[in-house]
């Protein structure tokens, strides 16, 4: 499962970012306010490289990359 951490500009409401990730096939995981980061869940048979592309396509994205799993004791 591959999820993405996008940043979307300040102004970008909450309905265009959903309609958003459904055009890009993605369905929105969790919004994260303090940092206006969202989660997006992507479809199984996306690639990496090719979704990331196309979050960094649209002017309302200011940042995605891929949500890494961080272990914390090492």
């Amino acid at each position: 499962m591959t999820e993405l951490l996008v940043q979307f500009r300040p102004d970008v409401p909450l309905a265009r970012r959903q309609a958003l990730a459904q055009q890009l096939g993605c369905t929105i995981v969790e919004e994260i306010p303090p940092q206006g980061i969202t989660v997006v869940r992507a479809p199984a048979d996306a690639t990496l490289s090719t979704l990331l592309a196309q979050w960094h396509r649209h002017p309302e994205v200011a940042h995605a990359e891929p949500n890494a799993e961080v272990n914390p004791h090492g």
